[in-house]
Order: C-alpha cells, then structure tokens, then sequence
C-alpha cells in the first residue's frame, strides 16, 4: 500500500506484490511510520518485483542466500538509493534479510514462469547444493564445504545448515566430538521435487 499526499490528506493506492511479508492492505500505524521517516530525517523507497526478483538473484549468486521477497528487498532498493546519488559506493549499508526464500514457494513458480533454468538453479543456491551431497551420504560441515568449492565462508555453509535443520530438511547428530549431517524423509522428498523442478525447466 503506497500513500500519496492528495491536498489536506493522503490518497490510498493499491498494489500487487509478490512480497506478501510487506504488503499491508491497510497499515494501522502507516502515519506514524511516516512521521518517524520525516523526524529520524530518513527516506521510503519503492521497488519493482522485478527489482526484488534480480535483488535475489544476486544473493544467490553472490552471497549463496535464497531470500524471502519481501527481505530481498532491502537489497534491491541499495540500487534505487545509489541511482538517485542518496548513498554512494564509498558508504557502509546494512541490509536486514530476515526471512528465508523456503517460507515463499511461490517464488519458484515465478522463477520457472520465466522460463529460466539457470537462474532457477542460482536462485536455490547453497542449499540445493548441501541437499544433493547429504543425498548422497552423511557428512559433516567442513567436509561440505570442501565439496562446495570453498566458493563462500565455512561459517555461511553452517548458517544453511542451521537453517535447513530448521525447516526439518536435514537432521544432526554429534559422533567422536563432531557434527554430522544428513538428509531427512522431508528432505528427500523436497530434494525430489526441486530435481524434478528443473529437469522440467
């Protein structure tokens, strides 16, 4: 929902999103958001689906993340910011991304509509990959990222582990004073179907 300042008030405009964590129909503190913008001397930007689709696409390839939408969005407006010379490359910016891009299934099917394998395959990003090697054995988090290419940090391929082990996708069990890992009956079946997924596509 976006407010536009119409004479003595603020006119209501509707919009669709795919970013469902932050679409609010009808905000009950949106004036106190604005005036918190207004005294903290901040500003509000607007972002395309588009802008958030590339935002994740980015997180994926760079930073091996599959962010919710609605979090992929912090980064997307990074770019709207740098575009209107509000920020500059020098600045140092923190971007929250609270919400992992499994709670958000439909942004696969916005993937697969576009019709693209790769992007597909970068957007599920390290967790797809950690998914196939568990699938083939149990394994521990150093052994993991040996596999992956030690492409990102060993303290980011334990972060998707956590957050796989969150969602019930893999299980954990601690032998001779280490972690292992392996795949759960959720895990295979989600594995499986995102095989499927893109063969398909």
């Amino acid at each position: 929902m976006f407010l536009n300042k119409k004479d003595h008030g603020f006119e209501k405009m509707g919009i669709n999103t795919q970013a469902l964590a932050i679409l609010v129909k009808k905000p009950a503190n949106s004036f106190l958001a604005l005036k918190a913008i207004k005294n903290s001397n901040g500003i509000a930007v607007a972002v395309s689906d588009n802008q958030i689709m590339l935002a994740e696409k980015l997180l994926a390839k760079t930073e091996g993340l599959f962010a919710e939408p609605a979090s992929a969005s912090t980064i997307a407006a990074i770019s709207n910011l740098l575009n209107e010379g509000i920020i500059d490359k020098s600045d140092k910016v923190v971007c929250l991304i609270t919400a992992s891009g499994l709670k958000a299934p439909y942004v696969l099917e916005a993937i697969i509509r576009r019709g693209k394998k790769i992007s597909f395959r970068k957007s599920l990003g390290v967790k797809l990959q950690i998914l196939k090697l568990l699938d083939m054995g149990v394994s521990y988090g150093y052994e993991l990222w040996k596999a992956l290419g030690r492409d990102i940090s060993i303290q980011a391929v334990y972060q998707h582990l956590n957050e796989l082990e969150e969602k019930e996708l893999v299980k954990s069990d601690w032998k001779e004073r280490r972690k292992y890992y392996q795949l759960t009956e959720k895990g295979k079946h989600v594995l499986n179907l995102l095989k499927t997924l893109i063969l398909l596509f």
